[in-house]
């Protein structure tokens, strides 16, 4: 009796041949080639949620700050001693957030021992650390540990913009603007010349009754900004280069274009993440970050990301949109202007901002 397992007389087994093999490797490199961007897209759309829902913490804890103090806060402020006004430091946005984001650990440092000097030659960690809800997976950290932020707030019309006559601030311009103006506070060396002008302070309801909360950006993404605080946190010792300037913590937009080689390639929204559109000059990817800080100039102001075609932006009304960066300079200024029947904004055609058609939603 033949064994089960032996093959019939006279029948051969036969393997694959090389082309057969070669065939089958084709095939599933092939059908991988065809899922790799399946797995890619499905990675970046996760991150991108990540994104949109930092975001949206963020526009409701500035939400929440201006329903409890009235007003919201400016792009930099002054933390002061209630007991001797010249003894405080400055803060970001970020800072004046912190209680209303679940950072009071934080906040309660900041607003003690006002009249200590901080760590010149650095930030200290307690103070300062790397916060997960201001970081965007598809921009990742350079260095773990240090205060990153990929946020930014709407700061308004840019102050190298050449249709400026001074460095005064127009609330109408945007929502954020510069509340730090305690010179006890500030070196000498490293203040703007602002200190005398009014505090402007801008506030939801003003926003609501001028242009409306749905038509007025409020924070958005950017591939440049670095940190959420500067690197010197003790103000008297700041160094000149980090003078408050809307660069450091905001978003701008402008009527003729802001700083020599300064293209419109560049001054649009993602027109700087490609890094070679920059000049030298002006590209602040040299030497460490606190020194990157100091050379980020407003070329680079435009909101960008590292998402596919746009970026994530609040709206004051708490929503978030995803603003395709084909959109027009102009319906970007008006997004940007809080109030058009005041702002500064004149459309390239000369039109002034109050006499230009209302954004809808199809136009970004």
């Amino acid at each position: 009796m033949r064994h089960p397992f032996l093959p019939n007389r006279g029948v051969s087994l036969r393997g694959f041949t090389l082309v057969e093999l070669l065939v089958v490797i084709a095939i599933i490199g092939t059908l991988v080639a065809l899922l790799l961007p399946a797995v890619q897209s499905a990675r970046e759309s996760a991150r991108n949620n990540t994104c949109k829902n930092s975001l949206k913490n963020l526009s409701l804890g500035m939400l929440n700050y201006d329903s409890n103090q009235g007003q919201l806060p400016g792009y930099i402020n002054d933390l002061v001693n209630p007991n001797n006004p010249t003894e405080g430091r400055q803060a970001s946005w970020v800072v004046m957030l912190f209680p209303y984001i679940e950072r009071t650990n934080e906040w309660d440092v900041w607003n003690s021992n006002l009249g200590a000097t901080w760590m010149p030659n650095g930030i200290p960690n307690d103070a300062a650390p790397e916060i997960e809800l201001l970081e965007c997976p598809s921009n990742p950290v350079e260095v773990p540990g240090d205060p990153w932020c990929v946020y930014v707030v709407n700061a308004g019309q840019m102050f190298s913009d050449t249709s400026r006559s001074s460095n005064r601030e127009n609330v109408a311009n945007g929502i954020f603007f510069d509340r730090s103006k305690n010179v006890d506070i500030i070196g000498s060396g490293s203040q703007d010349g602002r200190e005398g002008d009014p505090e402007l302070k801008c506030s939801v309801d003003y926003v609501s009754s001028n242009d409306g909360t749905s038509n007025t950006m409020m924070l958005s993404e950017s591939l440049h900004k670095i940190y959420w605080t500067y690197p010197q946190p003790d103000s008297k010792g700041k160094a000149a280069e980090y003078a408050d300037a809307k660069r450091f913590f905001g978003f701008m937009w402008t009527n003729t274009g802001a700083e020599d080689g300064c293209g419109d390639d560049v001054l649009r929204v993602n027109g700087d993440n490609n890094y070679d559109l920059v000049p030298d000059e002006f590209n602040p990817y040299v030497g460490d970050p606190a020194t990157a800080m100091q050379r980020t100039s407003e070329c680079l102001s435009y909101p960008s990301s590292n998402h596919p075609g746009g970026v994530n932006v609040a709206f004051c009304d708490g929503r978030v949109v995803y603003v395709t960066d084909r959109v027009e300079p102009q319906i970007y200024a008006q997004l940007m202007t809080s109030s058009a029947r005041r702002s500064s904004y004149v459309a390239p055609d000369g039109t002034a901002d109050r006499r230009l058609p209302p954004v809808s939603d199809d136009d970004y």
